[in-house]
């Protein structure tokens, strides 16, 4: 085994995100993401009232 070691990148990674940038980006991806605290909160207050 010699002592030089190749790397290699899988670019795929950088693809994905990308799209995903994209798709927070979008109008669609800011109207979700305005909603997802309300969401969230209303959760954990119905586990604070069960427990």
């Amino acid at each position: 085994m010699s002592g030089i070691r190749k790397a290699k990148m899988d670019t795929a990674v950088y693809e994905l995100k990308a799209q995903a940038r994209v798709n927070l980006t979008s109008e669609y991806g800011w109207q979700t993401r305005s909603l997802r605290p309300v969401e969230v909160e209303s959760v954990f207050g119905n586990i604070k009232i069960l427990v």
